[in-house]
């Protein structure tokens, strides 16, 4: 891609967003600072809890936020958009459909890298997301299902709970040890960071990580393309 202006929507959560920006510039290796990426981050954490607003009748006013910050990113010149939250991604159908096109889909990019793994993943994400069925409604599921594996449902509340000691800046050794506990229970060797919280986790797992943003990140460091959502995005 060009030096266009990306826009990040961030502060869902703030260290995620604000890890993402670092990861973009660990990953450029340019002779001059110059030859960097442009991007310019909106980091608002006082926008409701996603699962919360999504699962209790708050998603107008979470939708309403979404396109306010959209809107003056925008405004500051951003050409696209990556929201630092994929539970938030439910929405994004409501979107206006101008800015919409200019959202890099974090669910697109984790499908891309699903399929070309032919590998089965262990995903992790918010239990708004399960229940919100945002992976099944995702126009590629029905290809790539049998490569996705599911916390049951006794897991699922503690990688929610996860979540949100990543969020509180816990032992990120300590999680990960926890992460690792899971891959043993469910017979696989890498995990989907289907929540943003766990780009935090995912340098440390490495090839053994399926990272939205690590991916956007590379993209980005090398000005390359990636699509934009489009109308049919779920």
């Amino acid at each position: 891609m060009s030096k266009d202006l990306v826009g990040i929507v961030g502060g869902l959560g703030p260290l995620a967003s604000a890890e993402f920006v670092k990861t973009i510039y660990e990953q450029c290796h340019p002779e001059r600072e110059q030859e960097t990426p442009r991007v310019v981050l909106y980091s608002d954490p006082t926008f409701p809890d996603r699962t919360d607003a999504s699962l209790n009748g708050g998603e107008d006013e979470l939708l309403a936020r979404l396109v306010d910050v959209l809107t003056q990113l925008q405004r500051s010149g951003a050409s696209q958009f990556v929201i630092c939250c994929i539970t938030i991604h439910h929405l994004l159908p409501r979107v206006p459909s101008d800015l919409r096109a200019r959202i890099v889909s974090l669910l697109d990019v984790i499908f891309d890298a699903v399929a070309a793994s032919h590998k089965r993943h262990l995903l992790l994400c918010t239990t708004g997301a399960r229940q919100l069925r945002l992976y099944e409604k995702h126009e590629r599921w029905r290809d790539t299902a049998g490569l996705f594996v599911m916390p049951d449902e006794m897991d699922q509340p503690e990688v929610h709970r996860l979540i949100y000691r990543i969020k509180q800046n816990r032992n990120l050794a300590e999680e990960g040890h926890f992460v690792e506990s899971l891959l043993d229970k469910y017979g696989v060797n890498s995990f989907i960071a289907g929540c943003t919280e766990f780009h935090l986790l995912s340098k440390h797992f490495g090839e053994r990580c399926i990272d939205p943003l690590t991916e956007i990140a590379k993209d980005l460091a090398h000005f390359e393309a990636f699509a934009a959502v489009g109308a049919s995005t779920q």
